[in-house]
């Protein structure tokens, strides 16, 4: 009887993994690319409304309006950790795209 694992069929099992892996990997890749433009992109957007509520935030403390002045600095809060969890997940994703192993 022969061994299921020796000769021919040992090559064949050793390819079939090895691409397997590499299949893998490109899909890996291939996800954590899509979550790292995803993040770019959210990094993008609030940051632009944390500038502006910030410019809003500035400009009720100086005409002292304390309501707005209220309402626009839990704005900027908000939109300043959802800035920093875009970016937050936009480098973890980038790092995980540099991994070599899986």
């Amino acid at each position: 009887m022969q061994n299921p694992c020796s000769g021919q069929r040992a090559i064949e099992l050793t390819d079939h993994r090895t691409n397997n892996k590499t299949t893998i990997k490109t899909m890996r890749n291939k996800f954590f690319s899509f979550v790292f433009i995803y993040g770019l992109v959210l990094s993008v957007i609030f940051g632009i409304f944390t500038i502006v509520d910030n410019g809003q935030l500035n400009h009720a403390v100086q005409v002292h309006d304390l309501d707005r002045e209220m309402a626009h600095r839990i704005n900027v809060v908000a939109s300043g950790t959802w800035f920093m969890l875009a970016n937050i997940l936009s480098v973890f994703s980038f790092g995980f795209i540099k991994r070599t192993e899986i």
